[in-house]
């Protein structure tokens, strides 16, 4: 098996993930059937988050494995990474915080 193209899928993964997380904290906030599914998942709708998560980040590492390419490079894909966890990180206390004034 390819070591790079393990990062790369892992990495773009890791992006998707982080990605579906931050839209089901946004999506479970504004609908609240959504966040009773995510219970009915797990106990609590934190832990139905995770198993989503989890979920998301075997499928499309399973996907990336044999459907990505070699055009990007680690670093690329690594960098990719680290852009999308800031934006997420940007993105939670600035809905919450037009969520507190709304």
């Amino acid at each position: 098996m390819n070591t790079t193209l393990n990062i790369r899928a892992l990495s773009h993964a890791t992006s998707a993930t982080m990605v579906s997380i931050t839209a089901l904290t946004i999506s479970a906030e504004e609908y609240a059937g959504l966040k009773n599914a995510l219970t009915s998942v797990g106990s609590h709708h934190w832990i139905g988050k995770g198993i989503v998560a989890v979920a998301v980040f075997v499928v499309v590492t399973a996907v990336l494995q044999f459907v990505l390419k070699k055009e990007v490079s680690e670093q690329k894909s690594l960098y990719g990474t680290l852009v999308t966890a800031i934006v997420c990180m940007l993105i939670l206390p600035i809905f919450f915080i037009f969520e507190y004034f709304k």
